[in-house]
């Protein structure tokens, strides 16, 4: 997020609501769009970082980039 609006907001105990559908995070009443990239997209569909890791070890970056190349075909939904 690179949006000094949503920074000031965002502080301690803000109310924060994230639609990953609509790409739309919600503070304290406004909102605010975000992109992802296909690797954060693949990272978040896949369970995080950590699952991935667990999942293929040190080969987690060769296997995130396979599946953010292939993301509509088959890459991602096979995780």
């Amino acid at each position: 997020m690179n949006n000094d609006e949503f920074y000031k907001l965002a502080q301690e105990d803000a109310h924060i609501t994230i639609d990953m559908e609509k790409k739309i995070l919600t503070c304290e009443g406004r909102e605010f769009k975000f992109k992802l990239d296909p690797i954060e997209q693949a990272l978040l569909q896949a369970g995080g970082l950590l699952n991935v890791y667990r999942r293929y070890g040190t080969s987690l970056f060769q296997q995130l980039q396979s599946a953010a190349d292939t993301r509509t075909e088959c890459g991602i939904a096979d995780w």
